[in-house]
């Protein structure tokens, strides 16, 4: 599973409405360029995928990036924990993978745990820990997640990661092939070989 914050605001909706599809031009869409360069890179096929975001609709904001007013909502926010824990138990997904601080802050506030806020306040603090995995008490197992910074701000935000020896690109990948790996999920062999 691939967690967004947020889909998009009402005029890039209205654009992927007239395409037909969003996905009409990664080439020059950051967010699906750069997705799909890391995912072919780690061998995840995005058939394989699903996506979604922890917050449903569009926003009526000039921006379709960060946090918006909806997330301040307490009645918005609980629908869309509901639906994204519904999500949890009919995809039954052994990997999460987060796509920036927002989505994945969305998700350790579900776990309820304190340390699991701590940890995902910013990159430093979720690349300096041994966390691998989240649980939440609405769904009845462990989650290994990989937590990426968004995809459209890849090429800014990237160079921070580490992990282990890794950093920047390297790093991200690194991570995303060891929670894959935790996942027990059949995989090529080659694992942080293909990260160099």
């Amino acid at each position: 599973m691939i967690l967004g914050n947020n889909f998009d605001n009402r005029n890039g909706y209205e654009r992927a409405m007239k395409r037909g599809t969003e996905l009409a031009d990664p080439v020059t869409n950051p967010t699906w360029k750069n997705l799909l360069s890391l995912l072919q890179q780690v061998k995840i096929s995005i058939e394989e995928c699903f996506f979604t975001n922890a917050f449903m609709g569009i926003t009526d904001s000039k921006s379709n990036l960060g946090v918006h007013e909806g997330h301040s909502d307490p009645p918005f926010c609980s629908g869309c924990r509901k639906i994204f824990l519904h999500s949890l138990e009919l995809q039954r997904p052994r990997l999460l993978i987060t796509l920036g601080l927002p989505a994945l802050k969305f998700v350790v506030s579900l776990s309820g745990e304190h340390d699991a806020v701590q940890w995902a306040r910013s990159w430093s603090s979720i690349d300096a820990s041994p966390r691998k995995e989240i649980r939440i008490p609405e769904y009845s197992k462990p989650v290994a997640i990989a937590p990426l910074v968004h995809p459209s701000y890849r090429d800014l935000n990237v160079k921070r990661r580490k992990c282990g020896k890794f950093e920047g690109e390297k790093a991200e990948r690194v991570m995303l092939i060891e929670a894959i790996e935790r996942t027990h999920v059949p995989f090529q062999p080659e694992s942080k070989q293909r990260a160099q």
